[in-house]
């Protein structure tokens, strides 16, 4: 991968990253690119697959949020952890499935919020780390302690706008069409011939796990309206 004015990232194996970045390029920037393109291919090298999601620990299993950038998804986790909740991971959830059970493995210990996102906790981007240099989206530190271990993965869900709230399971072909568009770095599952593989992942993780739509109005004082319908999915039996 060659990232005009950052550098280039080489990804062999599953196993290693060789990077060669630009000169005078800010640290930051580089570390974005490494944890997020470069890793989005390295777990699809290991054969897991990579969701472009949030997610956080309700009840001691996982929930994990899918939807375009800018839906909400870091904005849901970081609301959740003030309610209490352990965030697992952001911005890439790295799932696996064995013997037809989904889990999910922790990842970096930071959300990545905007300007606007920050303002809903009382919070400045003050002594924040940018995602990017030029941008107003900025790394926040997760205070809830570390935890390596793999989490039984409860529910993936679809975050929407709408009037008001509702929660409903999606069907089997709009649910693992979900799953696909939300891949981490999807556009890497042609080149690296895993096709097959990639659509086997989101079947199964269909199976082993619900996929519902939650629609919520677009307002950061309903947050804690559909959190509560989140909490919920936690005490659903798996499939």
């Amino acid at each position: 991968m060659d990232v005009p004015r950052v550098g280039r990232f080489l990804v062999r194996h599953g196993r290693e990253m060789v990077v060669e970045p630009c000169p005078d390029v800010p640290d930051g920037d580089v570390r974005a690119y490494l944890l997020g393109s470069a890793m989005g291919a390295l777990l699809q090298q290991r054969g897991l697959l990579p969701l472009h999601a949030s997610a956080v620990e309700v009840n001691g299993r996982a929930i994990v949020f899918i939807a375009p950038a800018g839906s909400g998804k870091s904005t849901m986790a970081m609301h959740l952890q003030h309610r209490g909740h352990r965030v697992i991971c952001d911005d890439i959830c790295a799932v696996a499935i064995e013997g037809g059970a989904a889990w999910l493995w922790p990842g970096l210990r930071n959300l990545k919020l905007w300007r606007a996102s920050l303002g809903a906790i009382a919070r400045t981007p003050d002594g924040l780390e940018p995602v990017l240099v030029d941008m107003d989206k900025y790394r926040v530190p997760v205070d809830a302690p570390a935890d390596d271990r793999a989490v039984d993965l409860a529910a993936v869900v679809l975050l929407d706008w709408g009037e008001d709230f509702t929660i409903t399971p999606l069907p089997g072909a709009e649910a693992v069409g979900a799953l696909v568009a939300n891949t981490f770095r999807g556009q890497l599952v042609v080149p690296m011939g895993r096709q097959a593989a990639h659509w086997r992942q989101c079947l199964d993780l269909f199976g082993a796990a619900g996929v519902y739509r939650i629609v919520r109005p677009r307002a950061l004082d309903q947050l804690d309206r559909a959190s509560i319908l989140i909490e919920r999915l936690s005490l659903t039996p798996t499939r």
